[in-house]
């Protein structure tokens, strides 16, 4: 018998940047591979907990995963513009989720959105 865990406390942020940089330059094709799984694992937990937060029609809320979003966005949209196809898939898909929110101006959205302007205007910070 399985029981739901509904309160789950990850913490990434000594470790995030680092994994970032293998998911996006490690050599070795199944590291990559890895922690690209593990990143799209962590943006599928923060969509799945936001899905059931109880929204307000009266207008934007705070997130509590703002601040994730803005350093996870990146890196997922190089990673799926850089490898495999399924990643593509991924992106495709979380656009998707992202854009089809019944929230105006939804913090994680406009996050989604800057980080593509910042795409194509090519103002990311190496």
């Amino acid at each position: 018998m399985y029981e739901f865990v509904s309160n789950i406390i990850i913490i990434i942020d000594e470790f995030f940047p680092r994994i970032v940089e293998l998911a996006e330059s490690a050599p070795d094709r199944k590291t990559k591979v890895l922690l690209a799984n593990f990143l799209h694992s962590i943006m599928l937990l923060m969509i799945g907990k936001s899905a059931f937060q109880a929204r307000s029609t009266a207008g934007p809320q705070k997130s509590p995963f703002y601040r994730i979003y803005r350093r996870i966005f990146p890196a997922f949209l190089r990673l799926a513009i850089d490898t495999a196809k399924f990643q593509e898939n991924w992106l495709a898909q979380m656009i998707h989720w992202f854009t089809n929110n019944a929230q105006y101006e939804n913090q994680e959205t406009i996050a989604l959105l800057q980080c593509c302007l910042d795409a194509i205007c090519d103002t990311w910070v190496h």
